[in-house]
C-alpha cells in the first residue's frame, strides 16, 4: 500500500481586520521613536493573534521578517504580502 501523502494543514489566508490594521499603524508609530521594547513585543503578539498568525511566525512589523519556526517555508514573501496590505489599507484610511 502506498504511503499516505502530508498534507500541509496550516492556513494560509490571512483576514485583515480593523484591529489588525490599528495594530499595525501602532508599531509603526512606535518604531519611528523611541520606544520600549517590551511594548513593541506586546503589540507584534497582539497583531499575530489578530491575523490569526503564531506568534512565532514572520511579523509584518519586522523590517526583515524571519520565522522562528524551523522549516517554515517562504514566510518572508507571505509577511512582506501582509505587510503590503496593510500598508495600503492605512494609506487609503480603509479601516475607519
Amino acid at each position: 500500500m502506498p504511503p499516505r501523502s502530508k498534507r500541509d494543514k496550516r492556513r494560509h489566508s490571512t483576514h485583515i481586520t480593523t484591529e489588525a490594521i490599528a495594530l499595525f499603524r501602532r508599531g509603526i508609530e512606535l518604531q519611528r521613536s523611541p520606544h520600549d521594547p517590551y511594548e513593541l513585543r506586546d503589540i507584534k503578539i497582539a497583531l499575530a493573534a489578530a491575523l490569526s498568525r503564531s506568534k512565532f511566525a514572520a511579523n509584518p512589523l519586522d523590517l526583515e521578517p524571519r520565522s522562528l519556526i524551523s522549516g517554515d517555508r517562504g514566510p518572508a514573501d507571505v509577511v512582506l504580502g501582509i505587510r503590503a496590505q496593510l500598508l495600503s489599507k492605512i494609506r487609503t484610511k480603509d479601516f475607519e
